[in-house]
């Protein structure tokens, strides 16, 4: 079957009419060229697909047919593929219900000084004395105090939500009971700015 492609005479040298049954070797040669430059030129050539509405080279077709494409392939990584350790917890990004617990075992340590850290936390003082009047013990008293705090129970437009650079700030001020050294490991470990 002859065809013309950029002005030159091509034969097809396959004797069938359905290009599903095409091998990508020796399909379409010049007319012109020896048989030792027939593989080289047919595997540059388009040829139709199978669809009859778009070319493709037989090396968009056939796998395997460059070594250097399928191992460049193969080194690229799935598109699914788990992301790394997620980084720690930017000061900017807000504090919610769900960082209780996280919050809670950082401070667990100080819970004797619950009140003082709800007052560096800007809780109102009645709020406080409603947490004291459950007669709880202070580790359930700090975990409140956290709750409340976290719920964003007190002035948030003059203080900020809640975030680690507040809770750092809060443990190392003088009022919320100036554990400096735990207020700087607090900071180093999530990343937030050291105690002012």
């Amino acid at each position: 079957h002859p065809a013309y492609i950029q002005d030159k005479e091509w034969i097809c040298t396959s004797n069938t009419n359905q290009f599903g049954d095409l091998t990508a070797q020796f399909l379409w040669n010049q007319t012109t060229c020896e048989s030792s430059q027939e593989s080289s030129t047919a595997s540059s050539i388009p040829t139709p697909s199978a669809s009859g509405d778009e070319t493709s080279t037989p090396e968009q077709r056939t796998p395997g047919v460059s070594e250097e494409s399928s191992s460049a392939a193969s080194s690229v990584p799935p598109v699914n593929q788990a992301p790394s350790s997620s980084p720690l917890t930017p000061v900017e990004s807000q504090l919610g219900m769900n960082d209780l617990f996280t919050v809670y075992s950082e401070l667990v340590g100080v819970a004797h000084m619950w009140k003082k850290v709800g007052l560096a936390l800007r809780l109102h003082p009645n709020l406080l004395r409603r947490i004291e009047a459950k007669k709880n013990d202070v580790e359930d008293n700090l975990s409140d105090v956290l709750e409340e705090w976290l719920k964003k129970s007190y002035d948030t437009e003059s203080f900020g939500d809640p975030s680690w650079k507040l809770l750092v700030d809060a443990v190392a001020h003088r009022a919320g009971g100036k554990d400096r050294a735990l207020a700087m490991e607090i900071a180093a470990k999530y990343n937030a700015p050291a105690p002012q």
